[in-house]
């Protein structure tokens, strides 16, 4: 008797199992750094070493991990050497020979910031990243104020980065007409995508939930110079060298500012909104300054929007303008003001909000209960609040039925923390508040509910020729990386799988590495005759795996039967990883292939509440089954224990379980037998 079994045959994937990343003699601008390796067949862990010596001598690593990805976040330090390997760890306790062996060499330390913890177990965990202006570059740094990541030569200053962990900012390109280029970038210092560099790009960029990416442009027409009123202040100085500036002659460069969409793939611009089209160039600021300003520079920067939120969950968009101190919301795609909030100067456009007396603010963040947190930089606090002197505030701003505003917390600053341009508030998990200001060379201050400094950071910037842009709080260096591991019994070397024909399924195990949460996207292209096409979306929380079962109904041929199973994290498909496979049939002879298990049997099939399941183990062994839904999703796990030869059987109650098809899966970690079982009720 014959019995008929299948290969797969995996193309170009781990012909000789090797180390991935840290590539042989990279340089990184990082601390806390990510090792992967590729699978090696019948490894169920792997021993990897980190140390300070060829010779593996001085290790401060040596860890076992059952994934492909180790992260070393206590011992790498700043301008150093370091070398790596790594080995498998069997079931039978034995070890493989080591892979091979990389170095690495970690950059130069950028920056001298520092922390004070005031109450750590009252801080918010993760990381505190920030970017510094003039200078040009970006940093994060850890609770304790290391240095752990920085933006090497990239130039980059550091924006924003979102709940999963893309990172947006700018580079500084001198050689540029538009200087600042908007630049998605990866904690690697690569960048993923830049805009097209038409306009002069400043403040703000993004990517957006459909895939485009968004950011602020200027944009410029010509205006009238208001006259003063008093006659006392920029109006002479205009006349004086040839002006009108009457308040009605179009004589002056006004510079405004553009909302811009642009296609991901192709970098067309595809929507956009303009301040000149939805603003009244009646209102401008008469008390800030900045019509002194435009006579020196010989433009006036009219809106300075400083700051943008896209907000999936309304399909609107909020804008602040530093120069009218003023919120905006916006609905999208149509364009339509919402309502406008902040000072009236005359127009009549505010809706509500004067009365909260912010000016000049900066940062944006929309909280999920529809708050508003901002950094009132308060140039304007002592005409608006009769303040002693200039003062910076931190506010969350509730928003009432889109028709009325009120301060539900706020924080003020002392005046050496005084704040007149850059900065931002973050609302942290934990209900605490990170508020960032150019005060004191750049201070970033975690406020608890009671208004408590509970951690401080302090980044040692001196404008002009530094000055901190923004800072955030982040969970980690790592967004988007995952392990994607076949079946241990696959031969690597010959890129082959065996499976009997009552077992034709294929169990892929996708694990997020991640500090982020993440959504994938699992497309698996079948050969049409064996197995169908499939492709859905699945979200996985930091360390959570995913077991995809392939089932196929395999017929005998000749034929060579190819297959490619891909999983791509959305917010990071530059990290995707393929397996093309091609399937083929083979036989062994029956004294050359020895099941552990002769029968695995379900009564009733389909069934209403309960099922018995039996099963004949041939070999003694460990035995453990699972019972997942069409998807791989975990229902149940069975811990059979130990078992020797013999037939076995048990009941397994589904009355909490909803219909549908499930794959049991009974057998050792050598073997499985897997069986698609059918509730109805």
């Amino acid at each position: 008797m014959k019995k008929t079994i299948i290969t797969l045959l995996f193309l170009n994937l781990f012909l000789n199992a090797s180390l991935l990343t840290p590539q042989n003699g990279e340089l990184i601008f990082k601390t806390h750094v990510l090792f992967e390796w590729e699978q090696i067949q019948y490894a169920n862990s792997y021993q990897i070493q980190i140390c300070t010596d060829s010779e593996f001598n001085n290790c401060f690593t040596d860890e076992t991990t059952t994934s492909l990805i180790y992260i070393e976040k206590q011992n790498i330090e700043w301008n150093s050497n370091y070398y790596w390997r790594v080995r498998p760890e069997f079931s039978n306790l034995s070890t493989g020979d080591w892979l091979d062996s990389f170095s690495f060499q970690t950059g130069e330390k950028l920056g001298t910031a520092y922390s004070i913890e005031h109450d750590i177990d009252e801080t918010q965990n993760g990381l505190t990243a920030f970017g510094s202006f003039f200078d040009y570059y970006s940093a994060v740094i850890d609770a304790s104020g290391k240095e752990i990541w920085n933006s090497g030569n990239t130039d980059f200053v550091f924006y924003s980065s979102n709940k999963f962990g893309q990172l947006f900012g700018s580079l500084n390109r001198p050689e540029l007409e538009h200087n600042l280029p908007g630049v998605e970038l990866q904690f690697t210092n690569e960048i993923i995508w830049q805009e097209p560099n038409d306009h002069f790009l400043h403040h703000e960029f993004t990517q957006l939930p459909n895939g485009n990416y968004m950011g602020v442009v200027e944009t410029s027409q010509i205006g009238p110079i208001p006259f003063d009123g008093c006659y006392c202040s920029w109006t002479p100085l205009f006349q004086a060298i040839g002006y009108h500036a009457d308040g009605i002659t179009p004589e002056f460069n006004w510079v405004g500012d553009r909302i811009v969409e642009w296609d991901a793939q192709t970098g067309e611009e595809v929507w956009s909104w303009s301040v000149f089209d939805n603003y009244n160039m009646g209102d401008y600021d008469a008390i800030g300054g900045t019509w002194i300003e435009a006579y020196s520079a010989q433009r006036y920067d009219w809106t300075h929007v400083n700051a943008f939120v896209f907000n999936e969950s309304e399909n609107a968009i909020y804008i602040s303008s530093r120069h009218l101190s003023r919120i905006t919301k916006i609905s999208y795609p149509d364009g339509n003001i919402v309502w406008n909030m902040g000072i009236e100067h005359g127009s009549g456009d505010i809706d509500f909000g004067e009365d909260l007396h912010f000016s000049f603010q900066h940062s944006l963040q929309i909280l999920p209960n529809g708050n508003i947190t901002t950094l009132d930089n308060g140039n304007l606090s002592q005409f608006l609040l009769g303040t002693e002197y200039p003062t910076t505030r931190a506010l969350e701003i509730e928003i009432v039925n889109n028709a009325d505003a009120q301060i539900i917390w706020e924080y003020t600053l002392p005046q050496d923390l005084f704040g007149f341009a850059s900065g931002n508030v973050q609302k942290l998990e934990n209900e605490n508040y990170l508020l960032t200001t150019v005060g004191s060379g750049g201070t970033t201050l975690e406020i608890n509910q009671l208004n408590e400094i509970v951690w401080e950071g302090k980044y040692n910037l001196t404008l002009p020729a530094g000055a901190v842009y923004r800072a955030q709080r982040i969970p980690g260096l790592h967004p988007g990386h995952f392990s994607f591991m076949l079946p241990q019994s696959t031969d690597f070397e010959n890129n082959v799988i065996e499976l009997n024909s009552v077992n034709n399924s294929i169990e892929l195990t996708i694990i997020n590495e991640s500090e982020y949460d993440e959504k994938y996207l699992f497309q698996f292209q079948g050969d049409g005759y064996w197995y169908e096409n499939q492709s859905f979306e699945f979200e996985l929380n930091p360390g959570e795996t995913r077991i995809i079962q392939l089932q196929g109904d395999v017929e005998l041929d000749s034929e060579e039967h190819a297959i490619i199973a891909t999983i791509s994290p959305f917010h990071f498909p530059n990290l995707s990883k393929e397996q093309s496979i091609n399937l083929i049939y083979s036989e062994l002879n029956n004294n050359n292939f020895i099941p552990e298990y002769i029968s695995l049997n379900t009564y009733p099939n389909p069934f209403n509440g309960s099922i018995s399941i039996n099963y004949f183990v041939k070999n003694p062994s460990i035995i453990n089954g699972e019972i997942r839904n069409i998807n791989g999703k975990l229902i149940a796990t069975l811990n059979l224990g130990f078992q020797q030869i013999g037939q076995f059987q048990f009941n397994w109650d589904a009355s909490h379980i909803p219909s549908g098809i499930y794959i049991l899966s009974i057998g050792s970690n050598e073997s499985k037998h897997t069986k698609k079982i059918t509730l109805l009720k």
